[in-house]
């Protein structure tokens, strides 16, 4: 099972709600965390941050479960299947990929088909739907494939990807106190990534494109499209990794006609989580009504909103 803290943080919450908690062991040390019922004809598979160090935090459910309502109140037959995955020092690279592969092969062959599939990732988890992506395009050895039985994905939401893991983009030195992040703690997230990937010399040489999207090479998403029809990118005025976001993205889109770029004004880091739910006052920010917005329309195109 997920480590004792983990369960703790999303059994507190469901049953706050008045909710059952349900839980699964998906492969590889994964697991998923439910919101809303498993037979739901649309599935959002999220994958949290916390720089593939810090474990499930309190933010998620909060947020997650707040989506779920919202969207059930708009008339959506939709749940949440949430990663719970390792974190540093017991998670080289490509474990987290490995899990993320793991949980939804087991969405698919439960009979849930990948356009019905909605990935999202906040930071870390922006990160990790990369990977995936990027795993499809450019297939690792020695990880899994991913079931997709010639179909794609619903959509990708990426809040606040994490695209480079050097904090060294000038949009890190202009640390006005704004941000939830400072380049300190980045740049030690990045490392613990980065310094594994280092310790491996020669074999490790070709794997940067999967961890740092924004230093790929030009051609490296090539083919993206047909992997998902439409993308959404979030990111915050004053977050640290905005340039690395905007450089990236700026690449992305030559090989993805269907990306939508929304910038929240005086936004930090994953707003919704940093400036909606941080001191409980689950205040609605702009991020996150695009994103219900977003869900709801993907939703609703192919048929599957009752």
């Amino acid at each position: 099972m997920p480590p004792p803290p983990e369960i703790s943080v999303y059994e507190s919450y469901m049953k706050s709600e008045r909710l059952e908690s349900k839980m699964e062991e998906t492969g590889e040390g994964g697991h998923v965390f439910w919101f809303g019922k498993k037979d739901a004809k649309n599935v959002l598979f999220f994958v949290h941050g916390g720089g593939f160090v810090i474990p499930l935090g309190r933010l998620y459910p909060s947020f997650l479960g707040y989506l779920c309502k919202q969207l059930h109140m708009r008339g959506v037959d939709f749940s949440i299947a949430m990663l719970s995955y390792s974190v540093y020092p017991d998670a080289p690279f490509p474990l987290v990929l490995k899990q993320t592969i793991c949980a939804l092969n087991s969405l698919i062959n439960a009979g849930l088909s990948p356009e019905r599939i909605h990935l999202c990732g906040d930071s870390s988890g922006g990160n990790a739907i990369l990977q995936l992506l990027s795993h499809i395009l450019h297939p690792l050895e020695d990880v899994p494939s991913i079931a997709l039985q010639n179909q794609s994905f619903g959509s990708v939401i990426l809040m606040s990807p994490w695209v480079s893991m050097t904090a060294d983009s000038p949009s890190h030195f202009r640390e006005t106190g704004r941000d939830c992040l400072g380049r300190k703690v980045l740049k030690e997230w990045g490392a613990a990534t980065l310094d594994y990937i280092a310790s491996l010399g020669d074999a490790g040489e070709h794997l940067t494109p999967y961890l740092e999207g924004a230093k790929a090479p030009d051609d490296w998403y090539s083919g993206v499209q047909a992997l998902t029809p439409y993308v959404l990118i979030t990111a915050g005025e004053y977050e640290l990794l905005l340039d690395d976001i905007e450089y990236f993205l700026k690449t992305f889109r030559t090989h993805h006609g269907e990306v939508t770029y929304f910038l929240e004004e005086g936004a930090m880091h994953v707003s919704p989580l940093a400036d909606g739910f941080f001191n409980e006052t689950k205040r609605t920010t702009p991020t996150t009504r695009k994103i219900i917005d977003w869900v709801e329309v993907r939703c609703k195109a192919t048929g599957r909103a009752k």
